[in-house]
């Protein structure tokens, strides 16, 4: 059941990236799943594994697109969907807030 669950939450993620991200980085970021797939399913232990796909992670222009589009989701979430007055208390908050654990 639960691994139910996670295909449904992935496919769900897949429909999600597609529609959001630009026509010309869907490419790229499709490259990069596929090698990531590949990598997942190799014969390599966990630790190759794991630098592998970091580094197929950093040579790829899909990892630009998908973090711009998830930084687009959060900003929507966090900031835009806000009310004017919660927008103006987070502004507040951020300016009284002390900058580091030392000037508290």
């Amino acid at each position: 059941m639960s691994e139910d669950l996670n295909q449904e939450k992935l496919r769900q993620l897949a429909a999600t990236v597609v529609t959001q991200i630009a026509e010309e980085d869907r490419s790229a970021v499709l490259a990069l799943m596929r090698q990531l797939l590949v990598i997942r399913d190799s014969e390599l232990p966990r630790y190759e594994q794991a630098r592998a796909a970091y580094r197929a992670t950093a040579q790829s222009g899909g990892a630009w697109a998908l973090a711009m589009m998830a930084a687009g989701a959060l900003k929507e979430y966090a900031w835009d969907s806000r009310s004017r007055s919660t927008r103006l208390g987070l502004s507040g908050l951020a300016i009284v807030a002390p900058r580091s654990p030392v000037e508290a």
